[in-house]
């Protein structure tokens, strides 16, 4: 998922709502209401969206960037053991992109993807097993961090180890069928978009249909958190779309594109000066690069915690002595 993501995250809608062609949610688990809604009052993220998702994301970055740290040096281990030796395809490429003034801007690319797909092509057999791990780990990442978003919003409780439990659950599953619909139906329009090579076409798309890929990106929220199926996470989130969230996703989307391409230029620059430091610099780079990865990974994942809470119907607020949510 692009970081552009992260334009959701003060969005103020319309009331009106479209009509849900899913099968609607429902609670799973009872608790104390007076327990929990003490936690959720701190947050408020119904009438205060933005400040509430940047206390959450002071109280879980600590814990979320060790799960990062730990989720790096798994994936980059077993890389070192499964990906062969590469240094010849690397000098290869190397040399080709020495010579890249040579040729036209639509050219460069076409052979760049063109000796990137033999390289992967060549060794399928060991890209394959880490595509699929780096997949599991994603969605691993995601139940620790909903759990851990959950725990702290409901019962104030932060901890690495409270948000442990239930990682290899059924919402891997959701979660997998889930990118396959929205994820695979964005590919495929975008695809035939492409092809068109029309502009103007490409325009409207991403106007219109981009805004509207990152909103429901809200369903994941609503399996991590609600525990919803992955009909019924596609439910709640098609119910809360309205046109006006949609215009606000596409104005928040501009500026949030110039923000992130001049912290990636500014990042990047810090990334060089550090690596140059010597012996422990390559170090001190890969571990800014991890900090900083967690960063925007828990603040895409806090404002969609906030998404969901904002949206989460009220009906169970009236009871005094329970309150209803999903477990």
């Amino acid at each position: 998922m692009s970081f552009s993501i992260l334009l959701v995250f003060s969005i103020i809608g319309l009331n009106n709502k479209c009509p849900s062609f899913f099968p609607t949610h429902k609670a799973f688990t009872i608790f104390p209401a007076k327990l929990i809604l003490k936690y959720m009052e701190r947050y408020n993220f119904k009438d205060e969206l933005t400040p509430g998702v940047f206390r959450l994301l002071g109280r879980v970055l600590m814990p979320s960037f060790i799960m990062s740290l730990i989720f790096v040096v798994i994936i980059a281990g077993v890389g070192m053991v499964i990906v062969p030796d590469l240094s010849a395809e690397g000098e290869d490429f190397k040399t080709f992109l020495e010579s890249a003034a040579e040729y036209e801007s639509d050219e460069l690319t076409g052979i760049m993807q063109e000796k990137i797909m033999n390289i992967f092509s060549l060794n399928m057999g060991s890209f394959i097993p880490l595509l699929i791990l780096l997949v599991l780990g994603t969605f691993i990442f995601y139940n620790f961090s909903y759990n851990l978003s959950r725990n702290e919003v409901e019962k104030g409780n932060n901890s690495f180890a409270g948000a442990l439990g239930n990682l290899f659950d059924k919402r891997i599953l959701h979660y997998l069928v889930l990118s396959i619909i929205i994820g695979g139906l964005y590919q495929f329009l975008n695809y035939l978009v492409q092809m068109t090579g029309n502009a103007f076409i490409l325009f409207i798309f991403a106007v219109t249909v981009g805004p509207v890929y990152y909103w429901f990106s809200l369903t994941y929220a609503a399996v991590g958190i609600g525990n919803m199926s992955f009909s019924e996470a596609l439910s709640f989130t098609q119910s809360e779309l309205t046109l006006g969230r949609v215009a606000r996703v596409l104005g928040i989307s501009i500026l949030l594109s110039i923000a992130l391409a001049v912290a990636g230029v500014i990042v990047g620059l810090l990334g060089i000066l550090v690596a140059n430091i010597p012996v422990v610099g390559v170090f001190l780079a890969a571990f800014m690069g991890v900090f900083l990865f967690a960063i925007f990974s828990v603040f895409i994942l806090s404002g969609f915690t906030g998404l969901y809470y904002r949206y989460l119907p009220d009906a169970g607020l009236e009871s005094e002595e329970q309150f209803i949510v999903t477990d």
